[in-house]
């Protein structure tokens, strides 16, 4: 579902630049798809252990995430080392994927909702477990342990374990 996002700003790759409500669509069934080629895998992973598949759209939809949400945008607003540390990270994405054009401060927003969102449910998830996320790819600024924008951040992201996983071809 964090491709919403990218699909209102920089475009699906088969579909160019979609509404909001139609690039929310297009994420939910590309999820569903993937999830239905994947879940035998995933249980296959997890043997007989009982488990919850949580969507994008579950984790925004506590309570104390949207407000984590409300907290961040905020910081973002009014903090400008974390809004040019997020936009910095934005524009590492927007070069690997040959996409960085001329954007307006509502495109640079609207990107910047992916990170705050992670950054939300991340708080969320440290809070109520011990929980480690496995980030793949790149390493946000606004995710690494020593992050230089740390101070400003709300103090429950220190506190999470950090794991990125650098894969690349051989």
């Amino acid at each position: 579902m964090l491709n919403v996002y990218d699909y209102t700003v920089i475009g699906h790759s088969g579909m160019g630049k979609l509404d909001h409500v139609k690039a929310r669509d297009v994420c939910q069934a590309e999820g569903d798809s993937w999830l239905e080629q994947n879940i035998g895998m995933i249980g296959g992973e997890l043997d007989s252990r009982a488990c919850r598949i949580m969507r994008w759209s579950d984790w925004l939809n506590i309570l104390e995430v949207k407000e984590n949400l409300d907290v961040l945008w905020h910081i973002y607003h009014s903090n400008p080392s974390v809004r040019a540390a997020i936009r910095s990270d934005i524009e590492a994405f927007l070069n690997r994927r040959g996409a960085l054009a001329n954007l307006s401060a509502a495109d640079w927003d609207t990107l910047a909702t992916h990170e705050l969102e992670e950054l939300a449910v991340y708080m969320y998830q440290t809070k109520v477990s011990r929980s480690v996320n496995l980030y793949p790819g790149s390493d946000p600024v606004s995710l690494r342990p020593a992050s230089p924008i740390a101070d400003a951040l709300p103090d429950v992201l220190a506190a999470r374990q950090f794991v990125l996983f650098d894969i690349r071809p051989v």
